[in-house]
């Protein structure tokens, strides 16, 4: 007997934000569906609000510490209360230059850390590592007519496949 091959449904919502306000609440509605090992890439430009993004799922699942972006440390992890997910992995990527210095810190290990959830800002250098059910946030500024930027207006798109 010959098993189908089943194609994975991806889902994916783009959502305007125009606030940090928003982006917040954005992030907490996504974060309400997080199930163990979902690991969330976070993309876009310089200061556009990945981190705002992760700060909001961190506060979602009531993490105490102050949620900042792990620029210099490459990784912060917080405990959780919570019955399932025990921990939040965060990694900021931003100057990480190759797969090997990845591996020198162990960035498998954590993908694959079985009690928790994994957020990682500038994803991109680390995409040949990452297991195939990663969601995507991306997120970027809004222009107007004249080609100019709209303050705090951000488009957020999500994917996970």
């Amino acid at each position: 007997m010959q098993e189908k091959n089943k194609k994975k449904k991806i889902i994916s919502n783009s959502y305007v934000s125009k606030s940090i306000f928003d982006t917040e609440k954005i992030a907490k509605n996504i974060a309400k569906n997080a199930k163990v090992n979902d690991i969330y890439c976070l993309k876009g430009d310089l200061g556009v609000g990945k981190t705002v993004i992760a700060k909001a799922i961190g506060n979602f699942f009531n993490v105490n510490d102050n949620i900042s972006s792990p620029t210099f440390t490459i990784l912060k992890s917080y405990n959780l209360n919570n019955k399932k997910i025990k921990k939040i992995h965060h990694f900021d990527l931003y100057r990480i230059k190759n797969l090997q210095e990845l591996e020198n810190i162990g960035f498998s290990d954590y993908l694959y850390d079985e009690d928790s959830i994994v957020l990682i800002e500038w994803p991109e250098v680390a995409h040949d590592l990452l297991p195939n059910h990663y969601k995507t946030i991306t997120i970027k500024k809004v222009m107007n007519d004249n080609s100019e930027l709209v303050e705090d207006e951000r488009l957020i798109m999500y994917e996970e496949k």
